[in-house]
C-alpha cells in the first residue's frame, strides 16, 4: 500500500530580544527541515523519584519495536512544562551518555541525530546516533515534560 503522507517543511524559530545599555542584540534564528513525514509528540508524566529515571524514547536503525528509526530523526524538542521545578535530560548514544538540566519552562532542541559523551572533563571528539532519552525528576511532584520528534 503506497503512503498517502505527503512530505513537508518543518520550520522552526529560535528569538532573542534584549537590548543593553542602548544597544539592541535581537537576533531569530531560523531553521527549516524539508522533507518531514512524520511528527512525534508526546506529553509524559515523570514521576518524582529522586534515584529513577524515566524513558521517554528510544532510536535504533530501521524503528524496531516502538523506537524512533534513527537514520530518519531530524529535530528532537523537549520540553519541561512545569512551573516550579528542573528535569535533567540524558541522552546516549554508544555506551556514553551526556545529560542537561533543563530548567522549568525550558526546552532544549536538537536538529541533528547525533549525540556524544565523556566519562573525562575533556572535549568529544566523535558523536554517534542517538539511542534513548531519560528525564529524571528529582523534585517532590510530578512533572508534565513534552517530547517532539520530526522525521523524513
Amino acid at each position: 500500500m503506497a503512503t498517502s503522507v505527503i512530505p513537508a517543511n518543518l520550520t522552526t524559530s529560535i528569538a532573542e530580544s534584549i537590548t543593553l545599555n542602548g544597544v539592541d542584540y535581537t537576533q531569530t534564528t531560523t531553521k527549516t527541515i524539508a522533507s518531514v513525514t512524520h511528527i512525534g509528540k508526546r506529553i509524559f508524566e515523570v514521576p518524582s523519584d529522586a534515584s529513577g529515571f524515566t524513558t521517554i524514547a528510544t532510536a535504533s536503525v530501521a524503528g524496531a519495536d516502538t523506537a524512533y528509526d534513527s537514520d530518519n530523526i531530524k529535530y528532537v524538542k523537549i520540553s519541561n512544562l512545569d512551573n516550579a521545578n528542573a528535569i535533567i535530560v540524558t541522552l546516549s548514544a554508544a555506551s556514553n551518555s551526556s545529560a542537561i538540566e533543563v530548567p522549568e519552562g525550558g526546552s532544549i532542541c536538537l536538529f541533528s541525530k547525533s549525540v556524544g559523551g565523556s566519562a573525562s572533563k575533556a572535549g568529544i571528539s566523535s558523536v554517534a546516533a542517538l539511542e534513548t532519552i531519560f528525564v529524571r525528576n528529582t523534585s517532590g511532584a510530578a512533572i508534565d515534560v513534552e517530547l517532539t520528534v520530526a522525521l523524513t
